[in-house]
């Protein structure tokens, strides 16, 4: 890439964040990229219009139960009790290692 050529910022307003299946995305070839699926892609890899609608018609429409947002809370939690199990352990009350040794 021509590092001089990608400048300034790009303002980019998230309309969809759920979850859509690869297989939904994978009948949608990029011929810019030898026909490969879109969703053997890369970051920054140019996608033309007919490509784009496709996936935002996919995107738009797919009926979804779960979003990345959802997994933030799982890992917070996650995060919380890695943080609490080391206080405790730090603190020289029984921690993990110790209950099986």
């Amino acid at each position: 890439l021509d590092q001089g050529r990608w400048r300034g910022q790009l303002a980019v307003r998230w309309r969809f964040v759920k979850d859509v299946p690869f297989r939904l995305l994978r009948s949608i070839r990029l011929p810019n990229n030898g026909g490969k699926p879109v969703t053997n892609s890369r970051d920054m890899q140019p996608v033309q219009p007919a490509e784009a609608a496709r996936m935002l018609l996919a995107f738009r429409t797919h009926p979804h139960k779960t979003s990345l947002l959802d997994d933030f809370a799982f890992y917070d939690c996650q995060e919380a009790a890695v943080a609490r199990l080391a206080a405790a352990s730090q603190d020289g009350a029984p921690g993990i290692d110790d209950a099986t040794t």
